[in-house]
């Protein structure tokens, strides 16, 4: 594994949705997550794959998300 200039080894570390690869994901108040990271993660949950920070390509996951919030609907 080649380090780049900064010392930082190319290939990263695992994130946690490829961690959790064919696991599960329990997201605690769901509804505190920012409106960016929202949409990143229905991206996710549309494509079945992430790509990591920096990355390009992109990697087959499979992982199933609980969510739960105490706040109350929209409707």
């Amino acid at each position: 594994m080649k380090a780049g200039p900064t010392g930082a080894k190319q290939k990263g570390k695992q994130g946690k949705i490829e961690a959790s690869n064919e696991g599960t994901i329990f997201l605690d108040e769901i509804a505190d997550l920012p409106l960016d990271l929202q949409a990143t993660l229905l991206r996710t949950l549309e494509e079945k794959q992430v790509v990591k920070g920096g990355g390009i390509t992109p990697i087959p996951v499979d992982v199933r998300f609980l969510a739960a919030t105490n706040k109350k609907r929209k409707n």
